[in-house]
């Protein structure tokens, strides 16, 4: 699987929102698993 873009995510959360995350999205990377794990058990 390829890695979400910004774009993608933004559709989904805010721009704001995906700034503040910027740092995670970087360490953990963008994948759709890791995105979605994220934004479900709320770890970030």
């Amino acid at each position: 699987m390829y890695p979400l873009s910004a774009h993608e995510l933004i559709r989904y959360t805010s721009a704001m929102e995906e700034k503040r995350l910027l740092e995670n999205r970087l360490i953990y990377g963008m994948y759709p698993d890791v995105v979605t794990t994220q934004l479900t058990v709320g770890t970030y």
